[in-house]
């Protein structure tokens, strides 16, 4: 599966990777996750949309 333009609430100014993939699994409810990659990430600073 590839996800392109995803945004997503972080707590702080950075996150890891890991802590990206494993944020990305648990927000989007995926089982039974193989390997995750993350590539060309972006923290953008903007108030969430989420309501």
């Amino acid at each position: 599966m590839n996800g392109h333009d995803f945004r997503l609430d972080i707590d702080g100014e950075d996150i890891a990777d890991e802590a990206l993939a494993d944020y990305l699994v648990r927000d989007m409810r995926l089982l039974m996750v193989g390997a995750v990659r993350i590539r060309n990430r972006r923290i953008i600073a903007e108030a969430h949309k989420r309501v």
